[in-house]
């Protein structure tokens, strides 16, 4: 039965069904390298738009494992199509994961999803610039750039003050945001 996307460009033959159906199968593994290498590989381009895939991939991002966690919202990033409010909804949740990396990879899936000016995604990034990991942070910022509205007053007076933080590459990245954001 072809999906959203597969429809789309034309149906998956059938070895790319079974494909599909094995790597979805695999997201259940015990093993949590299995269910990481699924996640990784389920954010191939083929499945991009895939609703069932993308689905699975919310759910592992409540996984025990933070790699398959991680691996999870990276995809998402690679095969939701922007501006989907389930995914975004579901990052959101997941920027504020116990591990660092998988915030700073949700942040970085969040600037790939979410369009300019998403409700949920500015305030939920805006958040995140106040992180104890500076990776988070750049990540924060560099995905504002994509999602923040242009001249955004408040947005800019938030950048500005990250000018001044303590790790030198998120000051870069700041000053960059803030060149990319402030009205011309």
């Amino acid at each position: 039965s072809p999906t959203a996307s597969s429809s789309a460009a034309g149906g998956w033959t059938a070895q790319g069904e079974v494909v599909a159906a094995e790597l979805i199968q695999a997201l259940s593994s015990l093993d949590p390298h299995a269910r990481s290498t699924a996640c990784q590989t389920l954010g191939q381009p083929a499945y991009r738009g895939d609703l069932r895939v993308i689905g699975q991939l919310i759910k592992r991002l409540q996984d025990h494992d933070q790699y398959v966690r991680q691996a999870a919202a990276s995809s998402l990033g690679q095969v939701a199509r922007r501006g989907d409010e389930a995914v975004i909804s579901a990052l959101v949740t997941s920027i504020l994961d116990s591990d660092a990396s998988v915030r700073r990879v949700s942040a970085n899936a969040l600037g790939q999803v979410a369009q300019r000016g998403a409700q949920a995604a500015v305030p939920a990034l805006l958040g995140r610039l106040e992180d104890k990991d500076g990776g988070v942070r750049r990540a924060a910022l560099k995905a504002l750039g994509r999602v923040a509205e242009k001249g955004d007053g408040g947005v800019l007076r938030l950048l500005l003050a990250k000018t001044a933080d303590g790790e030198g590459f998120v000051r870069h990245v700041a000053v960059e945001v803030l060149g990319h954001l402030a009205d011309e």
